[in-house]
């Protein structure tokens, strides 16, 4: 019985020498984050914006509520 479980283990340890790999993936992801902080610092953010204020709108009625 004690050497089924310890074939297991042997593969499962196969795996954790494919995850060193991914390490470098990780530096990946890492600049695509910073691209998409560079858009929203443009002006064509500037539609978004609005819509934020719109929402505030609908957050008006909430006055007469606390009355």
């Amino acid at each position: 019985m004690a050497n089924i479980p310890e074939r297991q283990p042997v593969p499962e340890r196969e795996n954790p020498e494919t995850p060193p790999p991914s390490v470098p993936e990780r530096e990946t992801p890492a600049p695509l984050p910073t691209p998409p902080t560079e858009p929203p610092r443009d002006p064509g953010t500037s539609p978004i914006p609005p819509e934020v204020p719109e929402r505030q709108t609908p957050h008006t009625p909430a006055n007469p509520q606390t009355i």
